[in-house]
């Protein structure tokens, strides 16, 4: 179960982010060389790819607000799926954003810390999703010696 509200809201908005900068251009007025067909990214393919990143991150949120009005095992599943999707969609960026850096292009730094920071993200919300919190297990704990 994901108990980590703010940490899946934090994903989903960042995915809305990240998609609305690459669907209309914003990443240009940044100083950021996203669009420049010498880096082999066609514009066409970044407004898709924008599209299915916002796409993604509304659905994200709008599963946690409508998670307590489904079925306990569908919800879990949808945002599990979601979570997936969010991460899958972000490795072809990151990588793009890594090779530049890789070759010493310093403008290609934001672009990639910002596409791993969003991949650590959810692998951290995959690792904690079935951990109850420390409080929690402590509170059982002592129950159980009672």
């Amino acid at each position: 179960m994901l108990h980590n509200k703010p940490l899946v809201w934090t994903i989903g908005l960042l995915s809305v982010v990240a998609g609305y900068m690459y669907r209309n251009g914003k990443l240009a007025t940044l100083g950021l060389p996203v669009m420049d067909l010498e880096l082999g990214i066609d514009r066409h393919m970044a407004v898709v790819w924008g599209n299915c990143s916002m796409l993604f991150g509304l659905a994200l949120t709008v599963f946690l607000l409508l998670r307590f009005r489904m079925k306990a095992p569908i919800r879990e599943s949808h945002l599990q799926l979601l979570l997936s999707l969010v991460f899958i969609i972000q490795l072809p960026p990151f990588g793009l954003w890594f090779m530049p850096m890789l070759l010493n292009e310093p403008s290609a730094v934001p672009g990639a810390v910002f596409h791993a920071s969003l991949l650590l993200l959810i692998s951290i919300a995959f690792v904690t999703q079935g951990r109850t919190p420390a409080f929690v297990a402590m509170d059982m704990t002592e129950i159980d010696r009672t």
